[in-house]
């Protein structure tokens, strides 16, 4: 996996909404906001918490499976065979090795409908002629929530020997940025937590007992020199 600091999470970011679902929320942190946050320089990894992961639902239909004559494992077959991604090989160029893979994966419900499955009289019989396809939401396994309200949370973490304060300043300069570009009644909350908050806070502390200890070492040299005098 990507390096990370011991030190975790450096922030927490909130994204909610009360005009969308759990699925757009969650969808929307994982492609957009995700991937954003991933391209700033000294992030290591993002976790999205929350929220509904989409996935493809293929309904099939028994009458239909029957007036087709086709098996039910004969759909999973051709899903399976179709849903996939392939190793090509390598290729050196530049002085680089790159991966070559086929992307084969289902991206949309179109796809999946027009998967063949078998054919009748030389025509193809397709998944959405035996089955309805559509977007549905997976097993939760986990919740995320802000002020006691659904919310889907992206943890971020730094990578080693990367300051915190500086990455945090970076980040929600990016987040500003996210923002802009959101569907409108999204809202990103970067202030849910903040490594930076305590680091700022410990230096603040440091200051103000530095400053103490001046005025205190100047009290006990003014009232010495008094002394000396008299």
């Amino acid at each position: 996996g990507p390096l990370s600091s011991i030190m975790g999470e450096i922030m927490f970011v909130a994204l909610e909404s009360a005009d969308h679902t759990p699925l757009e929320l969650r969808t929307t942190a994982e492609v957009v906001i995700r991937q954003r946050l991933l391209a700033t320089p000294g992030v290591s990894q993002v976790t999205v918490i929350g929220g509904e992961r989409r996935q493809f639902e293929v309904l099939v239909d028994p009458n239909r499976l029957a007036d087709y004559g086709v098996a039910l494992g004969a759909v999973e077959a051709a899903l399976r065979g179709e849903s996939r991604n392939t190793s090509a090989g390598f290729r050196l160029a530049g002085g680089q090795e790159y991966l070559i893979e086929g992307i084969g994966r289902f991206r949309d419900l179109d796809e999946i409908g027009a998967t063949v499955v078998g054919t009748r009289d030389t025509l193809p019989i397709r998944v959405r002629d035996v089955a309805d396809v559509r977007l549905g939401s997976a097993l939760k396994r986990g919740a995320g929530s802000r002020n006691g309200k659904p919310a889907v949370i992206l943890g971020i973490q730094r990578q080693p020997d990367v300051n915190t304060l500086a990455l945090t300043r970076d980040l929600e300069a990016v987040l500003e940025t996210i923002q802009t570009d959101l569907p409108v009644g999204m809202q990103l909350d970067s202030r849910l937590f903040r490594q930076a908050d305590f680091i700022q806070l410990a230096l603040g502390n440091l200051a103000n007992a530095l400053r103490d200890g001046t005025v205190l070492v100047i009290l006990v040299t003014l009232v010495f020199l008094a002394n000396i005098r008299a």
